[in-house]
């Protein structure tokens, strides 16, 4: 039987928690791929799509752009960039990626700009109904008797339980409003960051005519399944590589 391919459920208790650093950097590229392979010859493939990059004039209807940017930053002397961006996780059999952070930072033009105003989804999260049960004993005596000579001690238990809504959020921004931020993509409740995203959109704030270069980097975490696989993983390459490359906006 091949010691990767064992069947397990996958839990907490079967997986071990590899890291994973930028790779390259990559100057002029608009798409990068990257592989994690472990000793025992498991491939998960880690992709960053191509952006794509529009300058904003007017407010947009999903609120990535508002009136309240227009008024913050003068139209005649700044400069609005639309970046939508993607990406790919997709795991080998027996592994999965437990986060994921997808991350930009911006060259500075001046002492303030450029800035990341706004990014979109900033946050999704699911409701799960939260129930908890609380369990105690209570202490009932039989004692005397007419004839005094038995006394018995007997025990129940009382319960009560408790019911609410819980939030489980699996995909955070941080942060708006500075030169570098994105997105915390995490597992929550068991269910698995998606093989491809898309749609991830953020707005860039430059100074009237001003350029700039992004860095984006996707750094991520992997579970392997595989007892003899994480462990000589961990002990022949230690912490595998993630990607990185640059944009340029303006």
């Amino acid at each position: 039987m091949d010691l990767c391919d064992k069947e397990t459920t996958m839990n907490d208790e079967t997986f071990a928690l590899f890291e994973l650093e930028p790779l390259s950097t990559a100057t002029d590229r608009r798409a990068e791929t990257g592989f994690h392979e472990t000793v025992l010859g498991k491939r998960n493939r880690i992709s960053i799509g191509h952006p794509t990059v529009r300058k904003l004039g007017e407010p947009t209807a999903d609120g990535l752009l508002t009136g309240a940017d227009l008024e913050s930053f003068a139209a005649n002397a700044h400069d609005f960039w639309s970046v939508e961006l993607s990406l790919t996780l997709l795991p080998d059999h027996g592994c999965r990626f437990s986060s994921a952070d997808f991350s930009i930072a911006l060259d500075p033009v001046n002492e303030d700009l450029p800035i990341v105003q706004r990014f979109l989804p900033d946050r999704e999260a699911s409701l799960k109904t939260v129930r908890v049960e609380r369990t105690r004993d209570a202490s009932v005596d039989i004692g005397e008797n007419a004839l005094r000579l038995l006394e018995v001690g007997a025990s129940t238990s009382c319960s009560r339980s408790e019911e609410w809504e819980g939030s489980l959020v699996h995909l955070e921004s941080f942060g708006a409003g500075t030169r570098e931020g994105g997105w915390r993509f995490t597992v929550a409740d068991g269910t698995e960051i998606p093989l491809t995203t898309t749609g991830l959109r953020l707005l860039c704030v430059l100074p009237r005519g001003g350029r700039t270069a992004a860095k984006l980097r996707l750094v991520a975490g992997i579970d392997i399944r595989s007892a003899v696989d994480r462990w000589v993983t961990a002990a022949f390459r230690g912490k595998q590589s993630g990607i990185d490359t640059t944009l340029d906006i303006g």
